[in-house]
């Protein structure tokens, strides 16, 4: 359609939307702001900065070029800061929250930026400088990103609408845990582009309830009402007539205490429909307003613009004639009328109520395309309308609290214009006196200005719980909100305490190696000191290395530490409150370094399967040396080796797995092919062992079947004993080699006060082998015995193979077997080898034609015979006795084995 045949269309608009009632004196004034003008996006006011007055975020297209704008408001002049927001259009969005609860507006936008495709960005506000955060939402465009509490955690999440990177429709709710975003997997229709969802507490039970309106590719198009139980949203099937384009919002527009609805967009048969649903009692009926439908180009808002206490209507947009219109509609008991405001019509448009130079009436923010001229975005002030007096503070605060939850309610405030059941109710929670770190209410706590025009968070009811809390104490307020949106003063300020449980950590004589399952109400370190610690040390992982603990508060869960008494004293279990419900400690995030980490565990404990799936590297201290740990225990640390990266485990409270074997148990190492123990034995009578082996299923540097050795205590004076490993173990309480010819050697560690002697018994060596430990302090000793001084000594373990002297066929192995058997052989000289396999009455069962082989050891499963149990026929062999005979050049050799049942 040309702009001639708009601007005709606009002519009969205006003659159809004829004022019903006069607009008593009251004007709107467009103040030429020199805003950019915008369509197909969004506008928000807000006051970014804090200094009183509104300001303004907008996205969207102007005459086919991108913009994201932020415009200060300083005194009635609106200046753009420049900020670096993605440039966004295609029914861009823009919405203020603070949503990391530092007491200033955050911005969240979501649209189609050229260079990124569609969009869903948060903009955190540092003292009024926007910085983009990665907090991975799905970029949406053709939709909206809208703020909320849903879980009533005291943080705002998002809810997402619109069409996805992909083109397929996207409906996500993200949650947010202090600032980490993650899909809650909300079971909600995937509605199409233009399609609207706003929040409100439509049953005033404390919660957000979600209305959605759009199409839904399955079922065509939707409007329907979820009500939010505990985060779990369920259809009501409140009996809204389905629209697609649509927008909506909330309001107690007959002022009775509960919220209704207006909407508008596209019904099934097409017609543009904008109706108001009275809520009675979680019954909606249409009223029959008789308002201008408008589609999925427009929008709809509630406000008190003439401040007689009861919510009137902005409407702009055009219908499927492309008939354009900015109305205002004003309430009378129920009864709306259009007031013939000089508000330029627009389609592709947004409009909001805002007051935007602090004199108490409500005034206008549009944004869109006329019907002649160019993108507008127009700030339209209100003139004429009696003077808003902000409502009282509610009075009668009470606050009660079990484990991690609060209810928090008020008695009703009133106001002389808006009746007591319309208005709204604003709280503040947080950890400090005047805080909102738990909670924030947005707006000014002194004067109790709303940053926002918006209904308070609490919306009409007088209860508000909070859900998730850390036991501690908590300050709080709450303020009330009229119609116009006009915030009292906060209410004296109230304060309650989550109770911690009281506990006990017990304590030994000497070193002690503890954790906290959660957080401590107390000054845990001079809680401790109190018990005689002298030292407490905790472990840097990064730097694999001892620190002393200096400050007083103790990590939990993740974090273990060593600390001292003397060793004189009595074992103690010293008292402690703990915030075991806390929900920082609901879910605890271990990082697991490469190397040695230091942990501890929840109230549940841990399966070590569940914090390494490398066997034998979690240790436990018993006051004198380290055991391998099969469980970690509350109040416990423990060492943890991480043999390869960094990884992250999630310990929560209560936590009891088991494995799939229904073992709670780390899996046993493969079993090594011959192993031995390496003892050093002191004068006084102490002793120290460590383990070396070798096996065809280890590999060469640090794996599975080695045992890494944790740190000695911070203050070493027990003797060690270690094997140095290659890789990141650099101490080994077990080193298993691959299965090699000629040598094999180890370089062990001794570190003592006083002698000893080491020792090594190497027990199932295969055949020619033999060992020697030697030492540049202590000489060498063929046989396994070596005198050490006192002091720290390198001395090497080495075994290697004798060379071979006579040709000799071996047992074979497992025996009695079935159906596999391996026959070792040892060659004296190179020669043809042969293997037959004869029953007792000497027939043939099996040839096994061997091959050449050098002089040597043929004594591995790889270099052995291999006999499947087969006869020449391929049938398995009955149980019994069969011999075995090998021929290698002249030399001839047999023996004896058995087949199992």
């Amino acid at each position: 359609m040309d702009r001639k045949t708009r601007r005709a269309a606009w002519l009969l608009g205006a003659l159809l939307t004829l004022p019903a009632m006069g607009a008593l004196g009251q004007t709107f004034t467009d103040i030429g702001a020199g805003l950019v003008g915008l369509e197909d996006g969004g506008v928000a006011w807000g006051d970014y900065d804090g200094d009183g007055d509104l300001d303004i975020a907008a996205a969207g297209d102007s005459d086919g070029s991108e913009f994201s704008l932020i415009y200060r408001n300083d005194g009635g002049v609106f200046t753009d800061i420049g900020a670096p927001l993605a440039p966004a259009d295609d029914n861009a969005s823009v919405a203020w929250g603070d949503y990391d609860n530092d007491g200033d507006l955050d911005l969240l936008l979501t649209g189609d930026e050229d260079d990124r495709g569609p969009v869903s960005l948060v903009y955190r506000n540092d003292a009024g400088t926007f910085t983009e955060v990665d907090v991975g939402l799905l970029g949406v465009s053709d939709g909206m990103g809208v703020w909320a509490d849903f879980d009533n955690d005291g943080d705002l999440d998002v809810l997402l609408m619109g069409e996805d990177g992909t083109f397929e429709n996207a409906t996500a709710i993200y949650r947010n845990d202090g600032g980490v975003f993650t899909d809650a997997e909300a079971d909600l229709p995937a509605l199409d582009d233009n399609s609207h969802g706003s929040w409100g507490d439509y049953d005033n039970d404390g919660d957000l309830d979600l209305l959605l309106a759009g199409d839904d590719d399955d079922i065509g198009d939707v409007t329907a009402l979820y009500r939010n139980d505990a985060g779990v949203f369920v259809d009501v099937d409140a009996g809204l007539i389905p629209m697609d384009d649509g927008m909506s919002a909330w309001g107690d527009y007959d002022n009775d205490g509960d919220l209704d609805i207006v909407i508008a967009g596209d019904t099934n048969d097409g017609t543009d429909t904008t109706l108001i649903y009275r809520n009675d009692d979680g019954v909606f009926q249409d009223i029959g307003a008789g308002l201008f439908g408008v589609n999925d180009d427009g929008s709809v808002a509630w406000g008190d613009y003439d401040n007689d206490g009861d919510l009137d209507i902005l409407l702009a947009g055009d219908d499927d004639n492309n008939v354009e219109v900015a109305i205002v509609y004003r309430n009378d008991g129920g009864f709306f009328g259009d007031i013939g405001a000089a508000i330029e019509a627009s389609d592709d448009s947004a409009a909001i109520w805002g007051d935007y130079d602090a004199d108490g009436d409500l005034d206008v923010l549009l944004m869109g395309d006329p019907p002649v001229g160019p993108d507008a975005t127009r700030v339209y002030r209100s003139d004429g309308a009696p003077a808003n007096t902000p409502p009282a503070a509610p009075t009668s605060l009470r606050a009660s609290g079990s484990d991690t939850e609060l209810l928090l309610t008020w008695a009703p405030a009133s106001d002389l214009e808006t009746p007591p059941p319309s208005l709204t109710y604003n709280v503040r929670v947080g950890t400090t006196p005047g805080g909102s770190e738990i909670l924030s209410a947005m707006s000014d706590a002194e004067t109790g200005f709303r940053h926002l025009p918006a209904m308070g968070n609490a919306n009409h009811s007088t209860v508000l719980p909070l859900r998730g809390l850390e036991h501690g104490t908590y300050y709080w307020s709450v303020q009330s909100v009229d119609t116009a949106f006009a915030g009292s003063p906060f209410a004296a300020e109230g304060s309650v305490t989550l109770p911690g449980v009281e506990t006990a950590v017990p304590l030994d004589p000497g070193w002690t190696l503890l954790s906290l399952p959660a957080p401590a109400l107390d000054d845990e370190l001079s809680a401790l000191t109190e018990a005689g610690v002298d030292t407490a040390m905790r472990w840097d992982a990064v730097g694999q290395a001892y620190e002393l603990l200096e400050v007083d508060a103790l990590g939990f869960v993740s974090d273990g530490y060593f600390v001292h008494r003397d060793s004189s004293l009595q074992a103690v279990s010293q008292p402690l409150s703990l915030a075991l419900d806390a929900a920082e400690a609901a879910s605890v995030a271990m990082s697991i370094e490469p190397g040695w980490n230091l942990v501890g565990a929840p109230t549940g404990g841990i399966p070590v399967g569940d914090i390494t799936p490398y066997p034998n590297t979690v240790f436990e201290w018993d006051g004198a040396g380290y055991n391998a740990a099969s469980l970690l225990a509350p109040f416990r640390g423990y060492w943890v080796f991480n043999p390869s990266d960094a990884y992250t485990v999630e310990a929560a409270q209560l936590r009891h797995r088991v494995d799939a074997a229904g073992s709670a148990m780390p899996h046993r190492p493969a079993r090594p092919d011959w192993s031995g123990a390496v003892t050093l034995l002191l004068d006084d009578g102490r002793r120290r062992v460590a383990y070396v082996g070798a096996s065809e299923a280890a590999s060469r540097g640090f794996d599975e079947m080695d045992v890494p050795q944790p740190p000695p205590s911070p203050r070493h004076d027990e003797p060690g004993l270690w094997i140095i490993g290659e890789g990141p173990a650099r101490r080994l309480t077990r080193s298993v080699v691959p299965v090699r010819d000629g040598a094999t050697e180890w370089v062990a560690i001794v570190d003592t006060a006083e002698g000893g002697i080491v020792t090594a018994d190497i027990g199932g060596l295969p055949e020619g082998y033999r060992v020697a430990l030697a030492s540049g302090a202590a000489g060498a000793s063929d046989g396994g015995r070596l005198r050490v001084p006192a002091g720290r000594h390198a001395f090497r373990v080495t075994i290697w193979r004798d060379a071979h002297a006579v040709t000799r066929l071996l047992a074979n192995y497992p025996s009695p077997f079935n159906p596999d058997t391996w026959i070792p052989f040892e060659l004296r000289d190179a020669a043809e080898v042969n293997v037959t396999i004869y029953d007792v009455s000497g027939r043939v069962v099996r040839r096994l034609a061997v091959g050449y082989r050098e002089a040597g050891y043929y004594t591995r499963r790889d270099e052995a015979v291999h006999w499947d149990g087969r006869n020449t026929a391929g049938e398995s062999v009955s149980s019994g006795a069969y011999i075995y005979e090998m021929r290698a050049g002249d030399t001839r050799r047999m023996r004896r084995l058995v087949v199992g049942k």
